[in-house]
């Protein structure tokens, strides 16, 4: 797991995505934080993210609802909006980061 969490900082987007799609069909429930971390990178303040990233935004949505259990990004990975389920995938980890 510690291998594609790496991954997922690679220079390629193609690369990244993939990283995080096996995070999420390998049950890693151990790297939630290390995932809500990276969506949170790639994401910009405000606003929608660059168009390159979508790919790995997509990854990151899918991962996280498998890891998680919890869906809060329900708009397409290139949309503004990604921004509100992004804040709450923050809180809802840091009202559990105990029980995970």
């Amino acid at each position: 797991m510690p291998y594609l969490v790496a991954g997922c900082y690679h220079t390629s987007v193609t690369a990244r995505a993939s990283c995080a799609t096996l995070i999420g069909r390998l049950n890693g429930r151990n790297s939630i934080k290390h995932v809500i971390e990276l969506l949170y990178a790639v994401m910009p303040p405000a606003g929608e993210a660059a168009t390159y990233q979508v790919p790995f935004v997509r990854a990151i949505k899918t991962t996280l609802a498998g890891i998680t259990g919890q869906s809060f990004i329900g708009v397409e990975p290139s949309s503004a909006l990604v921004q509100d389920g992004l804040k709450r995938y923050i809180e809802w980890y840091e009202a559990n980061f105990d029980r995970l």
